[in-house]
């Protein structure tokens, strides 16, 4: 059965109806916070990552973590492995369900600039 991690911070993955998954059997672990979703990508490996983009996360009063963080803290521990432990996580599929079109976006770039980079890293 295929893993998968899910960041919202009210959403459950059955609310998600305009995403359509690869897979019905996903086990989803639901997080609602960067800190929890930090946790879960160094202590488990996912095959599949669904991302909120306004998570309601505020490290202190003035400064807001988003999905979009959450994203960009994967790749930096997805490019860790890849460099420094030769892991190739190349079947890795993440998913954008929020409903902020620009945070969707940023996160949609971020990972393709990301999946672009690893080909790039593997083919070299």
């Amino acid at each position: 059965m295929k893993k998968g991690l899910f960041l919202d911070d009210e959403r459950l993955v059955s609310d998600v109806s305009w995403i359509v998954y690869p897979e019905e059997n996903i086990k989803w672990t639901v997080v609602r916070c960067y800190e929890s979703f930090k946790e879960e990508v160094e202590n488990q490996s996912y095959d599949y990552y669904s991302f909120d983009h306004d998570i309601q996360d505020f490290d202190d009063p003035l400064k807001e973590r988003t999905g979009y963080d959450c994203v960009k803290y994967l790749v930096e521990h997805l490019l860790e492995e890849l460099l420094h432990l030769g892991y190739s996580p190349e079947n890795i599929q993440c998913f954008f369900h929020t409903q902020n079109i620009i945070g969707k976006e940023n996160m949609e770039k971020y990972w393709e600039n990301f999946k672009e980079l690893q080909r790039e890293l593997l083919h070299d």
